[in-house]
C-alpha cells in the first residue's frame, strides 16, 4: 500500500479532529442532521449511507474532493427516502445499516434505476453484493472506492 494512499483507519482519525466543527455548521443548515445535500448543480449526486459517523464523514470529506454532491443517511430507511426525493447518480452503501440493510438499500436503488452506481462497503469478508452492484471490503482504500464509482463512466 502507497503512503500516500489514506486508509479509513487514517480516515478515521482525521475525522474525529474535524467532526465537531463540521457537525455543527451542517447540523445548522439541516435541522434534521440526517441529511446533506450539496447543491452544486454540475457535480454528480451520490448517496452515501453509513451508519458509522467517523466513517461517514471521512468518506463525505473525501467525495467532495472529488467532486461529487453527497447526501447522507445514517440508516437504510433514511437512504431510501432521501432517494425518494433526489434521483443519485450513484451510492455508497454500508451493508449492516440498521433500519433496511444495505443489501435491501441497494437492491432497491437498482430497482427503481438501473443505470444507478451501486457500491456496497462491508466488513464481513464474503459478503455478496446484488446484480448490477460492486463490493468493497472494510478497510479499503479510498481510490479502489473511486474506480468502483467510476467503472461504468466514459
Amino acid at each position: 500500500m502507497s503512503a500516500r494512499t489514506p486508509t479509513i483507519r487514517s480516515l478515521r482519525a482525521s475525522a474525529v479532529r474535524r467532526r465537531r466543527a463540521a457537525l455543527d455548521r451542517r447540523r445548522a443548515a439541516d435541522d434534521s442532521g440526517a441529511m446533506l445535500a450539496r447543491t452544486t448543480r454540475e457535480r454528480p449526486l451520490l448517496l452515501l449511507a453509513e451508519d458509522d459517523e467517523d466513517l461517514r464523514e471521512a468518506l463525505l470529506e473525501l467525495l467532495d474532493q472529488e467532486g461529487y454532491r453527497t447526501m447522507t443517511a445514517p440508516d437504510g430507511l433514511a437512504a431510501l427516502e432521501h432517494a425518494r426525493g433526489e434521483r443519485p447518480a450513484a451510492a455508497v452503501v454500508d451493508v449492516n445499516l440498521p433500519g433496511a440493510g444495505g443489501r435491501t438499500v441497494a437492491e432497491e436503488l437498482l430497482r427503481r434505476d438501473p443505470g444507478i452506481r451501486v457500491v456496497l462497503i462491508s466488513g464481513e469478508h464474503g459478503a455478496v453484493a446484488p446484480r448490477g452492484a460492486a463490493m468493497l471490503a472494510k478497510p479499503f482504500r479510498f481510490d479502489r472506492l473511486l474506480a468502483a464509482l467510476r467503472k461504468d463512466e466514459g
